[in-house]
């Protein structure tokens, strides 16, 4: 085995160089979209333990880790549509009239249930019987139902921005999400909202 003789830094330049160069890659690599583009992004994970986020379509290529991706309609945390409104959400608040709204119904095992009915009968479907966005009608749908258990335990998972989400569906973000404010009353709306914290 032939002997290499490795140059030697003989100086802290040698290292400031060294450091400089990986500072530089790390920068470039964040710039370059190896960052989430979600606010909510975070470790949530699904309930056969992929982590979201972590699959194919992150913008349109492999996801991060190279699974189906976020912002495509792949098993990340949300599609394309879901990105938008939680960004105008974040930039822009909750609109009115659902802005600063917070759910009036009382904390208690009566409107769990209640919303848990009408979870099951409007919600499941897509959405999943734990709310997971792995329904039976899920699959197919691009881009594909929110996770929900994530989203409540996130900081999109406010009152206002869940009833807004429930009230007006997801037309005017190109998803499938049916607006529920001319088919369920306002307190039956709060009640799926109160039944979601408990997900």
């Amino acid at each position: 085995m032939k002997k290499v003789d490795l140059p030697r830094i003989k100086s802290n330049e040698g290292f400031a160089s060294l450091w400089g160069g990986v500072a530089l890659i790390l920068t470039v690599t964040a710039l370059t979209g190896c960052s989430s583009p979600d606010p909510d992004f975070g470790t949530a994970r699904r309930g056969n333990g992929e982590i979201y986020g972590y699959g194919p379509g992150m913008m349109g290529g492999p996801g991060m880790m190279g699974g189906p991706g976020m912002m495509m309609g792949g098993a990340g945390t949300m599609g394309q549509g879901n990105v938008q409104r939680r960004r105008q959400a974040t930039i822009g608040g909750v609109p009115a009239p659902y802005g600063g709204a917070s759910d009036p119904l009382p904390k208690n095992a009566a409107t769990v249930a209640a919303g848990k009915s009408l979870y099951a009968a409007n919600c499941a479907a897509c959405h999943g019987p734990s709310g997971e966005g792995n329904g039976p009608a899920a699959s197919g749908l691009s881009p594909p139902p929110s996770n929900l258990r994530a989203l409540v335990h996130g900081p999109a998972g406010r009152d206002d921005y869940l009833m807004w989400v429930i009230s007006e569906g997801g037309a005017a973000y190109g998803t499938g999400m049916p607006a529920f404010k001319d088919t369920l009353p306002k307190n039956a709306r709060w009640q799926i909202v109160r039944y979601l914290e408990t997900l």
